[in-house]
């Protein structure tokens, strides 16, 4: 993995590029919208932890209504849980 990073004014946020080949431009495009809202999302929370099965249902929640129910649930429970 390639690692990038995005300044913050209190803290540096690793961005990781993943080798994954398979994705579509649109799904590229959904992945980055759902990684910058998690960032988001944990920055005005003040998350330091998280319940994961929590923010796997939010993940999944977000990509239902993104896509448009356009993949089956189960695609996108994995499409979450390998992000």
């Amino acid at each position: 993995m390639e690692n990038d990073s995005i300044h913050n004014e209190n803290n540096l946020i690793p961005r990781y590029n993943v080798l994954k080949f398979n994705f579509s431009d649109d799904e590229k495009l959904i992945l980055e919208e759902l990684r910058e809202n998690l960032i988001d999302l944990a920055i005005s929370e003040k998350m330091s932890s998280f319940n994961e099965e929590l923010i796997l249902k939010d993940i999944i929640r977000f990509l239902e209504n993104r896509l448009q129910n356009r993949f089956d649930y189960e695609y996108k429970e994995n499409l979450a849980r390998n992000m």
